[in-house]
């Protein structure tokens, strides 16, 4: 069975805004930044700005501009990426414990993926199989 990328971020968008209005803020975390990954890539490829790509450029204008006063991007990256990718791997034995503010984390990827769907993409052009009706009816944050 072929499902499109943009249907599986859609669905995890969908329970992640579950989760998080349930309090169930980790696993909301999880969701919202797989989904983000996923919309970014499918912004990029059919000719969008995607939430990551305008990261990178961003902390790459901020090194450029002042590189004593802001971090190499690729630092910049790993420790904006740290909340995602802490709650998904484990290193060793030093590293079992996470160091996040779950809920703001959560809430920051839910709003990428909103701004990517509902922001200034023609969703027809990412070839979707399922509507997004139900991201309007969430409960607000």
């Amino acid at each position: 069975m072929a499902v499109h990328k943009g249907d599986i971020a859609i669905d995890m968008l969908e329970d992640a805004i579950d989760l998080y209005n349930r309090k169930h803020y980790i696993s909301s975390l999880h969701l919202a930044a797989a989904a983000s990954e996923l919309l970014s890539g499918l912004c990029d490829i059919n000719g969008y700005q995607g939430a990551h790509r305008n990261v990178k450029k961003m902390l790459k204008d901020f090194h450029d501009s002042s590189p004593s006063l802001f971090s190499k991007p690729k630092d910049a990256i790993k420790r904006f990426n740290y909340s995602k990718n802490t709650i998904k791997h484990i290193n060793n034995e030093n590293d079992q414990f996470a160091y996040i503010c779950a809920e703001m984390d959560s809430k920051m990827y839910i709003d990428q993926c909103l701004k990517m769907l509902l922001g200034s993409v023609d969703l027809s052009r990412l070839n979707l199989q399922q509507s997004v009706w139900y991201l309007g009816k969430a409960e607000p944050m």
